[in-house]
């Protein structure tokens, strides 16, 4: 079978040679050509066919190649692109990490500037201040040399050695003996006071209970303490006062108690029986003094419920019991300028009980001042067998440490201390116990 190529080959020379033929052919060429052309008739199609096939083959052949050229202009310039950024890339990281060493090397010669400047700076006071040191030290060797340049005539070094073996005999301290336990025990802030103990003062006072007999006796003269004349009353439980046997008989002398457990509780308790010599001895009868200093720390006004109980009796009007509370006109900071102490009854009892039940009532410490919150209460007589009186003494604080203290509130040892130990020592006024 003839290719396509030779196939148009033969169909283009027959066409040829019909166009030499037309006009002067003969009947037996012109019909050997007919039989050519009808041969060749089922030819035609595939002649177009082959026409149409070379035509569309160069066309997919250009295409081809012009999609082939473009894609190797793409890849060209994109290879071409992807250089450029490349190089832009490196020469910007370059830059920049060019610029941060520049950076850290210049930090690194500030910052070692700064250090040698520091550096000079400290060893030059530490130089100036050794040289002072040295001098003062050279001096105070150069004063000691003077002093143990003693003259040989001089008697000095005899007498110290006298001195010394009078020292040497007081300190030979007998083995058995507890004199420096004793002073140790004594020795913190005073005496041996535990940071977390609570004291406080409490005393009896005879007034009229031991009847008139003797110094110190008295009725009416120093108010109803009850409700008022609360100095007087502070004067003769702290002795910040210039009496020299009136007003002052005690039964038992103001002294330290510690309030007890973790509650913060004392209770005291006591019966007795006098002989009856007058209606005075249970119309003025014993009275239990008690005072607790209560020191505020903060800046801030607290206020908090104190718990307390006790015996009282009522007759002459000069007994019952009371709570009252002296605050200072100035702060502890400026402890010097108080001048005054003001007082408010805050509690008062005027009935005849062997206890008088738990009370509670609410205390007010203003900011960085210290309180003395003081509990009176009075013996209840309650019956007079064979010529005798007998009276019930009654008087407690309890509660104290557990609801009354809280934080920035403590016990003022100092003042505690103060108002027992000094016992007024030529003092007469009560705000002195605060300067």
């Amino acid at each position: 079978m003839p290719t396509p190529t030779l196939l148009k080959t033969a169909v283009e020379a027959l066409n040829d040679r019909l166009a030499e033929l037309t006009t002067e052919a003969t009947p037996e060429q012109l019909a050997y050509l007919s039989k050519s052309v009808q041969n060749m008739a089922g030819q035609g199609t595939i002649l177009d066919v082959v026409a149409l096939t070379d035509d569309k083959l160069q066309e997919l052949i250009a295409a081809a190649t012009a999609h082939l050229s473009s894609m190797t202009d793409a890849e060209t310039h994109a290879l071409s692109m992807i250089d450029t950024a490349k190089t832009d890339t490196l020469d910007e990281f370059n830059t920049t990490k060019i610029n941060a060493l520049s950076d850290m090397v210049t930090a690194k010669d500030s910052h070692l500037s700064e250090m040698g400047t520091a550096k000079t700076g400290y060893v030059t006071d530490i130089n100036a201040e050794g040289t002072t040191q040295v001098a003062a030290v050279t001096a105070a060797g150069a004063a000691f040399a003077d002093i143990n340049d003693v003259p040989d005539e001089s008697t000095i070094m005899t007498e110290v050695n006298a001195v010394q073996a009078n020292l040497d005999a007081i300190n030979d301290i007998p083995g058995g003996s507890t004199i420096l336990t004793e002073i140790n025990n004594a020795s913190a802030d005073g005496l041996a006071i535990e940071p977390d103990s609570l004291p406080f003062i409490f005393g009896i006072l005879s007034r009229n209970h031991d009847y008139s007999w003797g110094y110190g006796d008295f009725t009416s003269q120093l108010g109803q303490w009850y409700s008022n004349s609360q100095d007087d009353l502070f004067k003769v439980l702290t002795g910040f006062n210039n009496w020299s046997t009136d007003y002052i008989g005690w039964q038992r002398q103001p002294t330290l108690h510690f309030l007890q457990g973790n509650n913060g509780s004392f209770i005291h308790r006591e019966k007795n029986e006098k002989y009856a010599n007058s209606s005075n001895q249970y119309q003025y009868p014993n009275a239990m003094l008690g005072v607790v200093f209560v020191k505020n720390t903060t800046g801030s006004s607290m206020t908090r419920t104190f718990y307390f109980g006790g015996s009282s009796y009522w007759s002459s009007g000069y007994e019952g019991a009371a709570v009252h509370v002296g605050t200072p006109n100035n702060t502890n900071q400026n402890k010097a300028s108080i001048s005054s102490i003001s007082w408010n009854n805050i509690y008062n009892y005027t009935s005849s009980t062997d206890n008088f039940g738990g009370q509670s009532v609410s205390v007010t410490i203003p900011a960085n001042k210290t309180i003395a919150l003081v509990l009176y209460t009075s013996g209840y007589y309650f019956a007079s067998p064979s010529s005798m009186y007998s009276f019930f003494e009654h008087w407690y604080i309890y509660n104290f440490r557990s609801n009354f203290l809280t934080s920035g509130l403590e016990v003022d040892v100092e003042r505690t201390l103060k108002a027992w130990q000094r016992g007024g020592a030529g003092l007469t006024n009560t705000y002195q116990l605060w300067n």
